[in-house]
């Protein structure tokens, strides 16, 4: 679509893969959209700290209550606080203010001295300053009801912290992790995401208590319970590995059961490429490329001391048998005695091949190779496309984003296993074949450098259905053989 975006449909040679990108978009967005998002102020018109902002307009029309001392939305979002910092106020804000702290609200701000515009003058002055008369015969003291005004934030939060749990409080995460929380009834939703582009493993404290914390991926639907976690007084600190710009989501949803689960892992330095996962038993396993020791605590207190070993690397070599799915054209197959560059191949058809080139291969596995000690990574090196990796003729998964491994230990068996990598790239390879043919169609207006040409029209070929040369990606694969311990 030159300088407006990219074409959305079926016509991009990622649209049947990018399907489980776009899924894992619509998990986040449901689980974004439970409940409400908490906040520790409501604020009119300006923001102040940690907070939402409502509209005095929004405000005035709003069936606000107050339930349990908090102010509620009708949408059921709650806020402990009110605060406004207009001097300047009507009379029917006022009158809703002072109905709030009736109810037991608390609120803070400025007294007003006067109304804006000329409407009523001066009777809306003193409408203004009469209602503000009665609050400020309670400031800083509690109503019937146990609402508050106070003339300032500072003195609301004060009173505010000496209340348990009166103030929300936020997640605790380190610097370039990003955090959303949604609350929905007795269920609390973290939406976690690594911000930058290399592995990190770090500690969230999060402000839930004598709930299991589960881990729920979007990616591909999975859920899991947290493999290290511990409860803190009121709080819950949950050990987490996030890959470059990945993300999570930790719910809160059932009660913790008391078990002797682990509490913390501490590993030896310089140790950057490891993870702790659950295995289908519900087991912690901790695994790593490179050799480490380390111990895991758990909550009985005892603590268990590990050692791994150099991970095995394994290079898938050999013959390939390749299945070309070219977005225009029909499916053709070759085998390579060994993979390389697309670009490097004598054949056009394959040199500037787009669409989905599927990498077939069987691989032999002992039994002794596959034990309860092993995790198997299948890691397909640098790439900047999409792959789906199918083993036995189960997906394992589709990858979009770096880096490009996936665990297949689940999937393989003693004996032969079949390997099937189903790599797609975009139109750049075709493009690029294209350039150096004869036009078969016909060009439109050049725009010049900045906005380039368009076809005038579609050509025959692509009407018809008729194939047309193309070009695609090359790789090399390995298996990572990763000892782990449990």
């Amino acid at each position: 679509m030159g300088w407006w975006g990219t074409h959305f449909g079926r016509n991009q040679t990622w649209f049947e893969p990018g399907k489980a990108f776009f899924a894992y978009l619509g998990r986040c967005q449901f689980l974004l959209q439970q409940g409400e998002q908490p906040g520790t102020f409501l604020c009119i018109d300006k923001p102040h700290g940690f907070s939402d902002v409502i509209a005095a307009e929004d405000f005035l029309s709003a069936e606000i209550s107050v339930k349990k001392g908090k102010i509620t939305l009708p949408s059921g979002r709650e806020y402990p606080l009110l605060i406004y910092t207009d001097s300047l106020m009507l009379p029917a804000m006022a009158k809703k203010i002072s109905d709030l702290v009736q109810q037991g609200a608390f609120v803070a701000g400025p007294r007003p001295l006067h109304a804006p515009g000329l409407q009523n003058y001066p009777q809306c002055d003193a409408e203004v300053a009469a209602i503000f008369n009665g609050l400020m015969n309670k400031v800083n003291h509690a109503n019937d009801s146990g609402g508050k005004w106070f003339d300032n934030p500072t003195k609301a939060l004060e009173e505010l912290r000496t209340r348990p749990g009166a103030l929300y409080e936020q997640a605790v995460v380190p610097e370039g992790i990003g955090v959303v929380h949604r609350k929905n009834a007795d269920t609390n939703i973290f939406f976690l995401v690594n911000k930058g582009k290399d592995g990190k493993y770090f500690r969230a404290v999060f402000p839930v208590s004598d709930k299991q914390p589960e881990l729920w991926q979007a990616e591909d639907g999975s859920i899991q319970n947290a493999p290290v976690w511990k409860t803190i007084g009121k709080q819950t600190s949950v050990e987490l590995f996030l890959k470059g710009e990945q993300s999570v989501f930790v719910v809160f949803l059932k009660p913790a059961v008391p078990s002797n689960h682990p509490v913390a892992i501490s590993i030896g330095e310089n140790i950057s490429d490891w993870n702790q996962v659950m295995d289908t038993t519900g087991r912690l396993l901790v695994w790593s490329t490179q050799p480490m020791t380390g111990q895991v605590s758990f909550a009985s207190g005892k603590i268990h001391a590990f050692e791994l070993p150099l991970s095995e690397t394994v290079s898938l070599e050999g013959p390939w048998q390749l299945t070309f799915h070219p977005k225009t054209g029909k499916l053709f197959q070759m085998e390579f005695p060994e993979l390389i560059d697309f670009s490097l191949h004598d054949l056009s058809t394959i040199k500037y091949f787009s669409g989905t080139a599927t990498h077939q291969k069987t691989i032999d596995y002992k039994p002794n190779k596959i034990d309860d000690r092993r995790r198997m990574i299948l890691d397909l090196g640098t790439m900047n496309d999409i792959a789906e990796v199918i083993v036995n003729g189960e997906s394992a998964g589709v990858l979009w984003y770096p880096p490009y491994k996936v665990d297949i230990t689940e999937r393989l068996k003693p004996g032969r296993n079949t390997l099937e990598i189903a790599v797609t790239n975009n139109w750049a390879n075709r493009m690029i074949g294209d350039e150096q043919e004869v036009a078969d169609f016909t060009w439109g207006k050049d725009r010049g450098p900045d906005f380039g040409r368009a076809l005038l029209a579609w050509p025959e070929w692509f009407i018809h259905g008729e194939s047309r040369l193309s070009k695609g990606p090359g790789n090399i694969f390995q298996l990572v053989l990763l000892p782990d311990r449990q």
